[in-house]
Parts: C-alpha cells; sequence; structure tokens
C-alpha cells in the first residue's frame, strides 16, 4: 500500500511540480531562439539592403566602365586599321578638298551607314551636349569647325573648315575632321597609342567618337573619346 502512495506522489510532483517548470523553461527557450533567430534576420536584410545601396551600384558601374574602354579600345584600333590600309593604298596625303571627301574615300574601310553635316552632328549623335572630365559640359555644335581639335607633335597641323559626322555599321557615332597639310602617309607610319590617344607618324584626321550614341554617360574617356588630339578647343 505504501509503495502505492509513494509512486502516487511521484506522479503529483511529476504533474503539478516538474512539468510546468520544465515547460515553462522549454517556452524561455524557445522564445530566446525565436528572437535570436528573427534578429539575425533582421540584420542580414539590413546587410542586403546596405549592399544593395553602395556596393552593388559601385561593382556596376565599375563593370560598365571596364566595358566601355574595351569599345573604345576596339573602335580606336578599327579606326587605326582603316587608316593603315588606306595609306598602303596610298590614299593619304593631301589629296581631299575636305573633310566630307576623305570620309568618303574612309567608308572604302569603315563601314558608314548616314553621314551627318557639321551642322546637323545630333543627327548622329541623337545629342547636342556632352560632359567633359572636369564636369563640365560641352556642345556638338562646337565641333562644326575642326579647328576645335589640337594636337601639340612639334608638326603643323591645320584641321580647320567643316567638320563631317557619320555613324558606324557598328552603332558608333563619329565626328572627323582632316588635317589640311597631311603629308603623303607610307604604310606602317600610322600607330596608335591607346594610353594617351596620340599617334606616331603623320596624323593626318583628328576624331571624337562615341561608342553607343544615344546611351549614357555621354562623357569623354568614358563612352566618348578623340583621337588625335592632345587638347579640345572649347569655348
Amino acid at each position: 500500500m505504501s509503495k502505492i502512495i509513494i509512486k502516487q506522489k511521484k506522479i503529483i510532483a511529476i504533474k503539478f511540480l516538474i512539468l510546468p517548470k520544465y515547460k515553462f523553461w522549454l517556452y524561455n527557450r524557445y522564445m530566446k531562439i525565436k528572437a535570436f533567430i528573427v534578429g539575425e534576420m533582421v540584420l542580414a536584410l539590413i546587410i542586403i539592403i546596405l549592399l544593395g545601396i553602395f556596393v552593388i551600384p559601385a561593382v556596376s558601374y565599375n563593370i560598365q566602365d571596364r566595358i566601355l574602354h574595351n569599345q573604345v579600345r576596339i573602335i580606336q584600333d578599327r579606326f587605326n586599321k582603316a587608316m593603315e590600309d588606306l595609306a598602303f593604298d596610298g590614299e593619304i596625303g593631301s589629296y581631299y578638298e575636305n573633310s566630307a571627301s576623305f570620309a568618303n574615300t574612309l567608308s572604302e574601310k569603315i563601314k558608314i551607314l548616314r553621314f551627318c553635316p557639321s551642322t546637323n552632328l545630333k543627327d548622329c549623335f541623337g545629342y547636342d551636349k556632352f560632359q567633359m572630365p572636369d564636369g563640365s559640359y560641352a556642345d556638338l555644335s562646337d565641333f562644326k569647325d575642326g579647328s576645335v581639335f589640337s594636337l601639340n607633335d612639334g608638326e603643323e597641323h591645320d584641321f580647320s573648315g567643316d567638320t563631317i559626322g557619320f555613324v558606324t555599321s557598328e552603332g558608333v557615332a563619329m565626328v572627323l575632321a582632316y588635317d589640311k597639310r597631311c603629308k603623303n602617309m607610307q604604310a606602317g607610319t600610322y600607330h596608335l597609342n591607346i594610353e594617351n590617344n596620340e599617334t606616331s607618324g603623320a596624323r593626318c584626321a583628328a576624331v571624337l567618337l562615341d561608342v553607343n550614341r544615344k546611351g549614357a554617360p555621354n562623357k569623354i574617356y568614358k563612352d566618348l573619346s578623340v583621337i588625335n588630339a592632345t587638347r579640345l578647343n572649347i569655348k
């Protein structure tokens, strides 16, 4: 009989004393774990938001810069090759009345979809203004006359006169000025230095180009670049 009573007392103790405390402990433990998990989720969400605000745009901008830089290099190389081919054919020299007549010859080496007169360069570029490296803005109307291009290489150049704009088959917009004092160029004398946009040998054409036309950022040394110009005489 006494054993039955003791067993019943144990059951009562477990039911009314131990189990409630254990349940309370489990509940508290569950709530702490839940709070910890919620806190971690909030922290992770904050980190993701910060990455989206600061890191991802910076990385994306850097990637875009590299893509544009590579595109500019490719176009410069193709222009360089076209000039070398024309030199090999004996078609570089003081044979042209103006920039437009030279551009017609250049179209034998570079596929040109359409030409734009110097009075309507916007028709090729798709905009009026672009940004300079210092943050100021220049107008395409400044490129109506080729004297906007300056090339300080110890030789005399004359890029003055009407420029000519055109769009290539790659969708690249260019405005070109031909040097009236261009000397006859022999094959292999026109070598472009990509790093500073200068060439060695005869320099017969100065160019402003935009690899993506209306696409941003429309800024010099980003999607815009120059060939054979050490300075732009922007008013």
